[in-house]
């Protein structure tokens, strides 16, 4: 029998942006977890109903308690919505770009930076990937598509 793993969640790094000179601030930063519930809408529009709804819920989960506050600002001086959707992703590189395990006290072998993905091929070859956002989208798809034929 494996010996159970114990883990300790660690919070991200505050995310500071401004908008229109007017500063916000993401207490928590971003989830990766929220992060990979936002790649099932990777393709959706973000001036259609489902992508402005989606963009206010990320936001809204994002900010917190400043959310009302940066929906006014953005209600008043009437932001579009690839300016959201820059500010979403300036949010999901700083949360990709930091390193998802704590640096060993070895100094051999590469640093890796965001969540990774380990493939093993079918003749037994290994390989890592990053895990972006789109990758996640990716292989949701794939997995859907697969549940639906099999």
């Amino acid at each position: 029998m494996t010996a159970r793993k114990s883990y300790t969640s660690k919070p991200a790094e505050p995310f500071p942006f401004d908008l229109d000179g007017v500063a916000f601030v993401v207490p928590g930063g971003v989830s990766l977890l929220d992060l990979c519930e936002m790649a099932r809408l990777a393709d959706v529009d973000a001036t259609s109903p489902e992508g402005a709804a989606a963009l206010a819920d990320f936001f809204h989960d994002a900010l917190g308690d400043g959310y009302e506050r940066f929906r006014l600002h953005v209600r008043e001086h009437h932001t579009d919505p690839g300016t959201l959707v820059d500010i979403m992703a300036d949010m999901i590189e700083a949360t990709t770009a930091r390193p998802t395990r704590r640096p060993s006290d070895s100094s051999d072998g590469p640093t890796t930076t965001g969540p990774t993905l380990r493939v093993i091929s079918s003749d037994g070859t290994v390989r890592e990937e990053q895990l972006t956002p789109q990758r996640v989208a990716q292989l949701r798809a794939e997995a859907e598509g697969e549940a639906a034929t099999g």
